[in-house]
């Protein structure tokens, strides 16, 4: 394995210690990151190197930028499920109001996927999704038929 040597001698234009075996920078040898605006700050928001559109992923959950929402989290993002179903009922969410996805995929924010429920009535019980399932699957299958009968005409 090797080791990365950082003995001072060679200093990079950002001003950081030039590793002595591979003779670049570790932290400028991707494209300028210590690159500074007119006033000598780094860029921030749509103008820093790393912006994402507002839109970030973290435990699974796409995050989106909104700052005027009343319930962004301390950096001003909402969660992009609840602001979908936010949409589709045209209010806000109640803190005590949870939103599932019903094929347990967390980055699929489809509203036919997601599922307006409470804590109380959060699906611990395996019945209730059994049969909100099975609604589904019904559903599916009937239109995979219309499909089918469309087809052969």
């Amino acid at each position: 394995m090797k080791k990365y040597y950082l003995t001072g001698k060679n200093k990079c234009k950002c001003g950081k210690i030039i590793c002595d075996i591979t003779k670049h920078c570790r932290v400028c040898h991707a494209k300028e990151q210590h690159r500074l605006n007119k006033f000598g700050k780094v860029p921030s928001g749509n103008r820093h190197w790393k912006w994402t559109n507002g839109r970030t992923l973290k435990n699974g959950y796409w995050l989106i930028l909104s700052s005027n929402h009343p319930f962004k989290n301390a950096r001003g993002y909402v969660y992009e499920h609840r602001l979908v179903m936010e949409k589709h009922l045209g209010r806000y969410l109640k803190k005590e109001e949870i939103i599932h996805h019903i094929n347990g995929i967390k980055t699929d924010n489809r509203i036919e996927n997601l599922y307006l429920t409470s804590l109380s009535d959060h699906p611990i019980n395996r019945f209730k999704w059994k049969e909100i399932l099975q609604k589904r699957i019904k559903n599916l299958e009937i239109q995979v038929i219309k499909l089918k009968r469309s087809i052969k005409k």
